[in-house]
């Protein structure tokens, strides 16, 4: 392992001098422009390497990839593959830029690397041979979060993020899909009552009434349970009652 762990760190830096044209042409031109002070649109600009993978033989280095496509302002993620054991190697791209891809994760025999990725739509579970085609292999109803594959290679672990009183991914996926219709951003059904709760852990009694009330309100309205008894939780431990009783049933 600790080898396999040297060979990583020795083949990323031989990737850094591997880079691909765009990189070198970015260094030259700093290089000639170095009077030119550092700016944010550089720091922007910076490539960032990050989930190195090694191949169980110790022989690949997969990992992610972001860049940032300025004219479309969006930064783009992509999966990179170097060969660890050749002298002046250069990096491959093995995904393609039209979707983000992340996650890099070798199946234990190194036949395969599974990895995330949206090119489908949405958030799914993906693997590639070296030198082969990449093949979908979840189709769920909602993003995929994370994965781990199992030793043997035969199983493959995923996560996904659900409503707890939902009793299937579909239930989920028509509660989301409902909320985005009536025009509720994704982002606060998701995190802002936890925000809101957590944020009122820093005030005492009465303070914390008014945020926690406010957080359980948004709970109860999105079916999130296990976060409305939190709020309620909360509440009783600053000995306050909610204004509206309806708010925070008791059953």
């Amino acid at each position: 392992m600790r080898a396999h762990r040297l060979t990583a760190v020795l083949a990323l830096l031989a990737a850094g001098a591997a880079a691909p044209s765009w990189a070198q042409a970015g260094a030259r031109a700093s290089q000639a422009q170095s009077t030119t002070p550092f700016s944010v649109q550089d720091l922007v600009r910076l490539a960032r390497v990050s989930e190195a993978a090694v191949s169980p033989d110790g022989k690949r280095i997969a990992y992610t990839l972001r860049t940032t496509d300025m004219d479309a302002n969006k930064g783009r993620t992509a999966i990179w593959m170097i060969e660890a054991r050749k002298h002046n190697a250069s990096p491959a791209r093995i995904t393609d830029l039209e979707a983000n891809s992340n996650a890099p994760e070798w199946a234990g025999d190194g036949r395969f690397l599974y990895y995330l990725s949206n090119r489908s739509g949405s958030t799914q579970l993906w693997r590639v041979a070296p030198g082969g085609d990449p093949t979908q292999v979840t189709t769920l109803p909602l993003d995929v979060g994370s994965f781990h594959v199992s030793p043997k290679g035969d199983r493959v672990f995923v996560t996904v993020e659900v409503f707890t009183d939902c009793p299937t991914l579909a239930c989920t996926k028509e509660r989301l899909d409902a909320a985005m219709a009536a025009g509720q951003a994704r982002d606060d059904l998701w995190w802002l009552p936890e925000v809101m709760r957590m944020r009122a852990a820093h005030d005492d009694g009465e303070a914390a009434g008014p945020r926690l009330r406010s957080a359980a309100q948004m709970a109860a309205a999105h079916g999130s349970v296990a976060l409305l008894r939190r709020c309620e939780r909360d509440l009783a431990e600053r000995g306050v009652r909610p204004s509206d009783p309806s708010v925070l049933p008791t059953a």
